[in-house]
């Protein structure tokens, strides 16, 4: 698994049977139907989320700044639940 802000990349060895349960729990909320981006121009600074997840089919790639879909901040915590230590949120400030 990685982690990637800016230049810094870290990377983690998970357990396979966390990663198939959280395939499939981002295939049950949906997020792998997203489209590509969602983003509005609306007020404010907000944090972007990149998400890609590969499977034995292909890549699917999520980009999301401001409001996101439901599917997209659920598979965001999910993710996040793998990583095994708390990911500070450092943005670009």
């Amino acid at each position: 698994m990685e982690l990637s802000e800016g230049a810094v990349v870290e990377r983690e060895q998970v357990q396979p049977e966390e990663v198939a349960q959280t395939l499939e729990a981002l295939r049950a909320v949906g997020f792998l139907a997203l489209e590509e981006r969602y983003a509005t121009d609306d007020c404010c600074d907000f944090i972007a989320h990149t998400i890609t997840v590969t499977t034995s089919t292909g890549t699917h790639t999520v980009y999301c700044y401001n409001e996101c879909p439901a599917a997209f901040d659920a598979a965001r915590r999910a993710i996040f639940a793998l990583w095994p230590h708390e990911i500070p949120v450092k943005g670009f400030a």
